[in-house]
């Protein structure tokens, strides 16, 4: 195994080493940060949805619903929900590449 200093924490509170991660284990984890992601956009998604109000004039109308466009397209990242999802998805390739 290659050294490195990136430490992964479970579900237990046990650091581990992302390089020192089984690649069932190293899947799994990037499979659980990527659900997490596509999760929470979903529920922003919902929220900003409710959020409209039937009674504002049309051009703010207009606004929220490319607000919500926007936010459709654009929601948080599996990196903007784990800093270590870079370095996960790097040992990931490293193995599948050896």
């Amino acid at each position: 195994m290659r050294k490195c200093t990136k430490k992964w924490t479970r579900k237990d509170g046990k650091k581990i080493r992302i390089c020192d991660m089984s690649y069932a284990e190293l899947s799994s984890t990037i499979n659980m940060v990527r659900r997490i992601a596509k999760s929470l956009h979903s529920d922003m998604i919902a929220v900003v949805s409710e959020g409209i109000p039937l009674t504002v004039d049309k051009q703010a109308k207009r606004d929220m619903k490319r607000r919500l466009a926007i936010l459709k397209n654009d929601g948080p990242t599996p990196s903007m929900i784990c800093p270590l999802y870079g370095n996960l998805m790097w040992e990931k390739y490293c193995r599948i590449t050896r």
